[in-house]
């Protein structure tokens, strides 16, 4: 349950001494902020959840699948392909999209040889996979900025420009750790301005544009009412651009940012519709960097300030999911590296909010990578065992406490 600083007790007593010895107006006056308090206090509670897991299960590698293929895979994408948990990505040495799908006690993989361009093929080792249903996937060329779509057999069907000259300024794509959402033929993504300015005045004008772009399949384009929070927009920096993108059945978009608090929710259209308290804690406090700070300082601010990052969705539970880095302040004097504690954050579709408080069985799970099902949340992590390369599938239920 949600901690709060100020009792209501005491609030109530503050509200008692303004009835003695102030005018009625006054009086009234806090009695609306008093239950104004207790609204917000019912609609915003943040209780404790609990991530079980309900089975685990060991696979090994067979020695013919190449090493560097398993090293593609450990950071591929997880999701559920004909009804069969998959990991899968592109693995560039050998110009193949890999499926590694989990049926009961075996391994099933399917490799899709991929007929790359000209211009992917120069810079293939970059290439951003991401997995649209099962006969679509995309290739995302951060370079030339451009999302090629490919069929199941490899070949390309399509391709969308992703870079915009809006007034004079370059609009880029930014998927580092996030995927391109494709609807009906629409691709949404996240995105970023050239020249991040490094004076105050500046960053204000900055941060009061319009980020994010949905391309039509005929290459036009819009450009959604997302806009960074105003703790971002008084003109002062945290030098953290990150801005993450999900999307429901609806086609509702959701925007969360990695120093505020809040969900912020669009129409399909990237028109605003509302704004949800989506955290762990109602005081929050994010620290901006001083502009004049060293390299040094930078370092150590990111490494140690606090962030929300990754969002996800979950279709069959209809829960929005988002992680969450405590701060973390490092020992100058130790060799060992201290792991920064990530919590996750989940919000059903009456907005109640949960966090799991036992972050130690999180450090080793990635919330970008880990899929979906009816039965729960899944992850598959590689490792070596016996000198053999070994998959773990551990399936993860929410119980509520």
């Amino acid at each position: 349950m949600k901690e709060l600083r100020i009792t209501l007790g005491s609030f109530l007593k503050h509200i008692i001494m303004i009835k003695y010895f102030h005018s009625q107006k006054l009086f009234m006056k806090a009695f609306f902020i008093f239950i104004a308090f207790l609204v917000f206090s019912c609609e915003n509670q943040v209780n404790k959840c609990n991530l079980k897991v309900l089975s685990e299960k060991e696979h090994y590698i067979q020695n013919n699948l190449d090493p560097n293929v398993i090293n593609y895979l450990k950071k591929g994408e997880q999701f559920l392909k004909d009804q069969l948990p998959t990991i899968a990505n592109f693995c560039p040495n050998i110009n193949t999209v890999i499926y590694l799908s989990i049926q009961d006690d075996s391994l099933i993989i399917k490799h899709i040889k991929t007929n790359l361009s000209k211009d992917m093929a120069e810079d293939k080792a970059n290439l951003n996979f991401g997995y649209i249903n099962e006969k679509k996937f995309y290739l995302f060329n951060p370079k030339d900025q451009v999302i090629a779509i490919y069929n199941d057999k490899g070949n390309e069907v399509h391709r969308y420009s992703t870079t915009i000259k809006d007034q004079n300024n370059t609009i880029k794509t930014l998927l580092y750790d996030e995927k391109a959402f494709i609807k009906n033929d629409k691709i949404i993504l996240p995105t970023i301005y050239n020249g991040i300015p490094a004076t105050s005045a500046k960053l204000k004008d900055y941060y009061n544009r319009n980020f994010g772009l949905i391309i039509n399949k005929d290459s036009t384009y819009s450009i959604p009412e997302i806009k960074f929070p105003y703790n971002y927009r008084k003109g002062k920096g945290y030098h953290d651009i990150s801005m993450y993108l999900s999307t429901n059945k609806e086609n509702d978009l959701y925007a969360s940012f990695s120093k505020n608090d809040s969900l912020f929710i669009y129409n399909k259209d990237g028109q605003f519709k509302s704004k949800h308290f989506f955290g762990i804690n109602f005081t929050h406090h994010f620290n901006y960097f001083e502009n004049k700070a060293s390299l040094k300082q930078l370092k150590t601010y990111l490494k140690e300030e606090p962030r929300y990052f990754q969002l996800r969705y979950d279709p069959y539970n209809k829960m929005l999911i988002r992680s969450y880095k405590k701060r973390t302040v490092h020992n100058k004097n130790s060799i060992k590296k201290t792991k920064p504690e990530t919590v996750w954050i989940f919000m059903d579709t009456q907005k109640h909010i949960y966090y799991d408080p036992n972050v130690k069985k999180l450090h080793s799970i990635s919330l970008r990578n880990i899929g979906f099902s009816p039965k729960g949340m899944w992850d598959i992590e590689f490792n070596i065992k016996n000198g053999k390369h070994k998959l773990v599938y551990k399936l993860f239920q929410l119980d509520y406490l």
